[in-house]
């Protein structure tokens, strides 16, 4: 399977081999089952797809919450469960949002980004794909 790496150089992310989870800390508190990005520090901040500067950037969804400082583990590639969720299969798409929250609805503004499938209401598939400007 394909997996991703955020590329600080090019920056976006590069296709290369490696793990499907990965450690990372996190800058300031970060919430769980959020997409998250790198910063220049190489640290978690949440993704937004009205920041132009996140599109490309998004390296997963992170499992656990953490505060500045903690290391959290982030799914870059895989399946992620989780009971709590109510997502629609039938709209199986999901976007990035604000604040690093997800959405099966479009976004209109900033970018668009496909981060993922929804394979059944609790469960969810992370692949990231290119993101797309709007503007």
């Amino acid at each position: 399977m394909a997996q991703y790496a955020f590329n600080p150089l090019a920056r976006h992310l590069d296709l290369v081999n490696n793990p499907a989870h990965t450690a990372f800390v996190v800058e300031t508190m970060v919430g769980g089952q959020r997409m998250v990005i790198l910063n220049q520090q190489g640290k978690l901040l949440h993704a937004d797809h009205t920041i132009p500067d996140h599109a490309g950037r998004i390296v997963g969804l992170t499992l656990t919450s953490g505060v500045a400082g903690a290391t959290v583990i982030v799914c870059r590639f895989g399946l992620v469960v989780d009971p709590a969720w109510q997502w629609d299969a039938a709209k199986p798409r999901l976007f990035l949002s604000s604040n690093g929250t997800l959405t099966q609805t479009v976004p209109t503004t900033g970018f668009v980004c496909v981060v993922g499938h929804c394979i059944s209401a609790t469960q969810l598939f992370i692949d990231i794909q290119p993101a797309i400007n709007l503007t």
